[in-house]
Formats: C-alpha cells, structure tokens, sequence
C-alpha cells in the first residue's frame, strides 16, 4: 500500500565537517562567529558535547563541538555536516564564561521523503506497458514518451533494484560526497557476513552493499544523510540519519529501526563514512546507537576507512583487514594499486577470505589473509606491513619498519632519510 507523501523538517544530515577558509564575498550567517582564525585539523580537536546543557542546531542538525589546541582552548559549535563553509558557515563560539550567546536558531531544512513513491510509480507505469526513467529533475519514475524534453533523466529503467546507479552521487568532498564500493569489494564484506553467521545488516553510508544484500537472506535496514534513497524504500527498510551525531531526523526512525532488529539475533554495522571525518566522532556515535536500538543483541562492526586514521580504530579493537578497497566512482581509489582505503573489524581476520589471484595469501602464524608482499616477521611474530609493501626488521629500533626507511643514529629512530626529527 502506497505510503502518503508527507513533507517534514529535519534538524541534521550527512556525516561530519570543519569550516574552511570563508569566501571573501561569503555572508555570515546568523549565530556565526568569524572563523578564519582556525583552519587546519591540527589546531583542533573534536570534544565530548554531552556534558552540554544545550547543542546549538545548525541547518543541518545538531553540531559538533570543537576545540582549539594549546594554551587559548577556544570552543565552539560547527556543522556535523560540512567541512566547507560553502556547504554551511553556520559556527557558534563558546563565551568565556562557558555559556552561548543567545542566538536565534536557523530555520531546518525541509524534506518530502515520498517513501517508497519510485516503486509505486514504476509498478503502474510497467503494467501500462510504458518504457520508463527516472526523472532526476522531479525525482520520480516517469514515461519517458509524455515528460518535458528539458529534463534529466536516467533510463529506460528495467527495475529499481540498484538506486545507487540511478541517482548522481553527490560529489561535495568536504561534506555529502557519495562513492559507491566495486562489485569485487561488495564480494568481500558479503562473504565475510556470511562466514560469520549474520543475519540482519545496518548499513550507514553504504547503499551499494544495501543493494547488495537484497540477493541474500539477511534482513536489511539502511541508515543515510541522503535522503533521496526513501523515495526507492519503504520505512520499514530506511531511516533519515546523521552520523556522527547519532541523528534520526525522524521523530520514529529510532522506532523503526528497533522494529526491523526484531528477531534479528546477530547483526552487522556496514559503514563507509566520509573521508576526513573524526574518529571518536563514529565510534561515538556506534555506542550510542547500540545502547539505543540494539542493546539485547550481538553487534559487529565493519567499517571502510583510510589506513592512516584506522589506528584509531584499532584502539576501539578493530583489526585492519588488507583487503584493498576500492569504489567505482572514485579517481584515484578505483584500482588496488591506487587504493588507501581499508576495512576495520572487530569480526575475526580469518573470516574475510581475500582473492589469490587478487594479490593475497594466507598466512598460518598469523591466521589470516595479507598481501603477499607483506612478509611474516618470526621477530614482531607478525606480518607488519600496512600498505602490502614488504617492510623491513630493524633490529635497534626492535621492529619492521618501510622499506624506504632508514636507521638514523643521530634520531635512533627509522625514517626518510634527510628526515631527522
């Protein structure tokens, strides 16, 4: 049964952002403060907001807390959305008392979710023997002979079963920017989850492996900033949501998620957030959700980062699978050669069988797959290597280091060589 189409406002949408350097020409919207003076990642650090008596709302939702690093210690409220000040300049200092100056909240963005309008409409269309497309420009399925000639479309359609290739993925790099995982990465995860014995999914960013699932018998359930997704999905199936705020946007989108994790015994986290995000902020929000929706149950995780922010994972007990991950739509990670990109687990290593004609061996001290230029180490009793290079023990530092590494006895410590610290 067709679903009325309701329009509603919604505080929050996708993951994570920072304010970059303003637009000379760029208007301070209301609650700003300037911001130019803390720009780069370095000079800032994520804060826990939850001692907060009160979270300011940008338009996109309720913001994160920020702090400058050092002695000042400034604090202030940013978009969880946006990196960019062109994708929202919205920013709220904390006083020196500790307190917010008064500011008058902006007004929320609105939203038609039209649940599950696109199968519907797809549905009359087909029985009426007509070629259909979806039309980006009023975002619904249409006949393709009766619909305005200046209009974008996708098609002709034969089915609905991949959204992800029927809407342009959204490209803001310091906000909402979408990537869809290739089919040999999509074959990983799935076996992995069906290695483990999985039989409910929550995807969060990964509408590509949502997709997927629907071939399998795992219950499915797709959590995502982009909203465009409801119009291809029932309730039952989606939920309007920010991560790393922990926000449904939807007043029952926690409800609905709880009522499709009922019967679910061992369910699976499939995350691939923004590049660029905190974090703290992702294994924050993990918690959080856990205890609000999936307390009585087993909960894994997997989660697609870079290598070089997965070590903060890996204090969260993850381990690095070596599987190169790599996205359809993306330049330069659409090849394994090219790829920096990881999947962080707290499922076992040994469950994600990575492809021998791929590049990947088994190693038996270690109990799980690697590169094979990633040797085994009988001195660090592991296969150190992060990037499947062939890394190299130093016996004065006491482990593998890379192989364009040095030992430098000015540092006592391996590095570039010219790169004395």
């Amino acid at each position: 049964m067709k679903s009325a189409s309701r329009k509603r406002n919604f505080q929050g949408s996708r993951e994570f952002a920072f304010r970059s350097k303003k637009p000379k020409d760029a208007k301070r919207a209301p609650g700003n403060a300037d911001s130019s003076a803390i720009r780069q990642r370095g000079f800032f650090e994520l804060l826990d907001s939850s001692d907060c008596a009160s979270i300011p709302h940008c338009p996109h939702g309720p913001c994160l807390l920020f702090g400058e690093r050092g002695g000042r210690r400034r604090r202030w409220f940013s978009c969880a959305v946006f990196r960019s000040a062109n994708g929202c300049s919205f920013r709220v200092d904390i006083r020196a008392d500790g307190r917010l100056p008064p500011i008058e909240s902006p007004k929320p963005q609105e939203v038609d979710y039209r649940y599950d309008d696109c199968p519907n409409q797809f549905r009359k269309l087909k029985a009426s023997k007509v070629d259909v497309v979806y039309c980006k420009t009023c975002e619904s399925c249409v006949p393709v002979q009766k619909h305005a000639k200046d209009h974008v479309v996708s098609g002709p359609l034969e089915d609905l079963k991949h959204p992800s290739r029927i809407l342009d993925p959204m490209c803001a790099n310091k906000g909402q920017a979408q990537y869809w995982f290739s089919e040999e990465s999509i074959s990983v995860i799935l076996d992995a989850l069906n290695k483990n014995s999985v039989d409910g999914v929550i995807c969060i960013g990964a509408p590509s492996i949502f997709e997927a699932v629907e071939k399998t018998k795992l219950r499915r359930f797709m959590l995502d900033v982009d909203h465009r997704f409801a119009r291809f999905y029932s309730k039952s199936q989606f939920a309007h949501y920010s991560l790393l705020v922990n926000h449904f946007y939807e007043p029952d989108g926690a409800t609905r998620m709880r009522d499709f994790l009922k019967g679910v015994k061992r369910v699976a986290i499939i995350c691939d957030p923004p590049f660029g995000v905190f974090m703290n902020a992702i294994t924050r929000s993990f918690e959080q959700l856990k205890a609000q929706v999936c307390d009585s149950m087993e909960v894994k995780s997997i989660i697609a980062v870079p290598i070089f922010v997965g070590k903060h994972l890996e204090r969260e007990g993850f381990s690095m699978i070596e599987y190169k991950v790599t996205y359809t739509n993306h330049k330069q990670f659409s090849t394994p050669e090219r790829t920096v990109v990881r999947l962080f687990t707290n499922f076992p290593a040994n469950s994600f069988v990575l492809p021998f004609n791929e590049g990947y061996r088994f190693c038996k001290p270690c109990e799980r797959y690697v590169c094979v230029g990633n040797k085994h180490c009988d001195s660090c009793g592991k296969c150190a290597s992060k990037d499947g290079s062939t890394y190299a023990h130093c016996a004065q530092c006491g482990y593998c280091v890379k192989p364009t590494y040095e030992h430098c006895s000015k540092c006592r410590k391996c590095h570039l060589r010219g790169r004395c610290f």
